[in-house]
């Protein structure tokens, strides 16, 4: 995904969005700025409904 290797500062999410935690190995970890996206990991956003498609396209 266009996220992947990235710090979360680094990743333009919509202002109505924000990572709530990430998943890696089983593991929930908070994310904070600093945290470094990696494959496979399980990212957690809650976001208000109209920003929902933009969140998505940077999954892709």
């Amino acid at each position: 995904s266009k996220i992947c290797n990235k710090l979360i500062k680094d990743v333009e999410f919509p202002r109505s969005a924000i990572v709530g935690g990430v998943i890696r190995n089983g593991e929930g970890l908070i994310a904070l700025g600093a945290f470094k996206v990696e494959e496979g990991d399980y990212i957690v956003v809650c976001c208000l409904p109209r920003s929902i498609k933009e969140v998505e396209k940077l999954f892709l």
